[in-house]
């Protein structure tokens, strides 16, 4: 089992890295190839002048800190023993330059057969990251998740981090007063308010955020690894539905990962009301498919009715 490691909320920020200047001709030799994946920023594979390769990503009116944030949330995510990310090459206000980890699977096909042991060396590794814990939920700044702002003001208590600031903070967005019946509405509320009740208390670690099998990777020399980062310091709970909402995950992943460690035997119960939040900022965003919202209501009615 891993020893959790106690990190300090109270103590400085993440560095959050100044802007670079635009990478022009001098830094990029050409683009070779557009990579599947992103919902928000166009990727391309680029070759450097120094003749390497490197990913970049581009976003056309993008809040300008977007990059600037999830730079920061990649070195945040630096972790020794965790998941490996991409190195951080540059950024600006519409675009990042990333340390290319190679041609990546799609979200639906497994970068290794699924009784391959490298899935228990992700599943460590992600026990591991989740080894760092807060005295609290929350961060040193808020975090984009796809375009979203999401509000990570320090919270001691975790229940209420999550009915507040995450579920009622959906219910206050324009797009989801607009998009979502008020019935639906009424049982995310619901939801919020029974958040503790459903999922046992637990120390804040942290979080990826949004680690779908769309963002897993695989490194040049073949460790497993992540990108796209939404960073917080948040329950393992919900970061781990994030594994189980759209497969991609087989089996051996999650038992190295209760190896190293503990969860309850029903700890899939504790994360699939998370799946809620998926939907919703799918729905916020204009992505919620007929799939989307059949799924959404068949969660609400497993815990809260309806």
């Amino acid at each position: 089992m891993t020893n959790d490691r106690a990190a300090d909320s109270s103590s400085r920020p993440p560095h959050i890295r100044p802007r670079t200047p635009d990478p022009g001709p001098r830094t990029i030799a050409s683009r070779l190839a557009r990579l599947h994946g992103g919902l928000i920023s166009a990727t391309w594979r680029v070759r450097l002048a120094d003749g390497t390769t490197a990913v970049l990503k581009e976003g056309d009116g993008v809040p300008p800190d977007l990059y600037a944030v999830e730079a920061s949330s990649l070195d945040a995510l630096r972790v020794p023993g965790a998941p490996a990310v991409p190195a951080v090459l540059g950024h600006g206000a519409d675009w990042l330059l990333l340390q290319d980890f190679g041609s990546q699977p799609s979200w639906d096909e497994l970068p290794r057969p699924a009784g391959d042991p490298w899935w228990e060396s992700y599943g460590r590794a992600m026990a591991h990251l989740h080894g760092c814990t807060y005295g609290r939920c929350g961060w040193w700044h808020d975090t984009y998740w796809g375009t979203m702002r999401m509000d990570n003001r320090w919270c001691a208590d975790g229940a209420a981090f999550y009915a507040e600031q995450r579920f009622r903070w959906f219910l206050r967005r324009p797009n989801i007063r607009t998009r979502l019946p008020e019935r639906e509405r009424r049982l995310v509320d619901a939801l919020a308010e029974r958040i503790g009740r459903i999922v046992p208390p637990q120390s804040a670690c942290l979080n990826h955020g949004d680690l779908w099998a769309g963002n897993r990777a695989i490194t040049p020399d073949g460790r497993p690894g992540m990108i796209d980062p939404f960073v917080h310091a948040g329950w393992a709970s919900c970061d781990l539905h994030n594994c189980l909402q759209y497969g991609g995950f087989p089996e051996r992943f999650f038992a190295a990962y209760r190896e190293s460690r503990w969860l309850p035997p029903d700890w899939r119960d504790h994360s699939r009301p998370f799946f809620v939040l998926h939907h919703l900022g799918l729905i916020d965003q204009g992505f919620g498919d007929a799939e989307t919202w059949a799924e959404f209501r068949a969660v609400l009615a497993t815990y809260v009715g309806g």
